[in-house]
């Protein structure tokens, strides 16, 4: 799937900015901020943000081009960043990608956070957001999902896709517990370990219960990744888990 990145569901990876604050147990071991620290970028935290070039943000156009020739939508995933962190130095960027996600109506975005609270559009009439902007959670315990859940499951009539990243998992959760507390649900369900040195406990059986809960449920799961060294390749996770990878069903949604 991935054509400039190594995410099997998405085709590229794309971020405004680079820099974040950890602000929750899953952040501990940040895959981006241990990137950024290996190619000498301190962007995190108290740091300020790196902002990117003008050539980086032509490279969405393009790819919205050749996703319109191909005649298929093609998916971008934010991935150096939280798209809506707040502070006064990224209220100009946020427009401007706001901007850059209206204008490329040939690609879906996937904007991942563990603020939703913090979810806003200019144009924020019934509320209007774009029709390409995948909204999900990052959320790596049960206390957290389920938190960020009452803000998120808010946006269920006006988002194409309602998704939970269920990534680095650190425990096991109930995602049934979760569902029954409120009548919306979430279109898709990532589930997978930590990556790194540092990296956390993983055991499968947490991803096959959820993977289980969401086939009883309807709700699209996608496996990502076991929890070690070399978290992309097969290893305990048994081989038909390891296959749980869906996508889900697109709704188009009209602003």
């Amino acid at each position: 799937m991935g054509r400039e990145t190594g995410i099997e569901y998405c085709h590229h990876t794309w971020s405004p900015w680079w820099g974040c604050r950890q602000i929750a147990e899953g952040c501990r071991n940040c895959y981006a901020k241990a990137f950024a620290e290996r190619t000498g970028r301190d962007c995190w935290n108290d740091s300020p943000r790196m902002m990117m070039s003008d050539a980086h943000w032509r490279k969405p156009p393009k790819w919205n081009q050749e996703a319109f020739e191909a005649g298929e939508r093609r998916r971008v995933f934010v991935s150096m960043c939280d798209p809506f962190e707040a502070g006064g130095s990224l209220v100009s960027v946020q427009h401007r990608f706001e901007g850059l996600i209206r204008q490329t109506q040939g690609l879906d975005w996937l904007l991942w956070t563990k603020r939703p609270e913090w979810i806003s559009f200019d144009c924020l009439v019934e509320p209007r957001i774009p029709p390409n902007a995948w909204l999900g959670i990052s959320a790596s315990t049960q206390a957290a999902l389920a938190e960020n859940w009452e803000y998120l499951s808010g946006w269920r009539p006006a988002a194409p896709v309602l998704a939970w990243s269920l990534e680095p998992l650190i425990e096991s959760i109930d995602i049934v517990r979760i569902l029954a507390l409120k009548t919306a649900r979430p279109d898709w369900v990532i589930v997978g370990g930590e990556s790194g040195p540092r990296r956390r406990p993983f055991r499968w059986e947490w991803a096959a219960e959820i993977a289980e809960a969401c086939a009883k449920a309807g709700i699209a799961c996608w496996v990502k990744q076991d929890g070690g060294r070399f978290p992309g390749r097969q290893g305990r996770i048994p081989d038909a888990l390891w296959r749980v990878k869906q996508l889900p069903g697109y709704r188009r949604v009209t602003t």
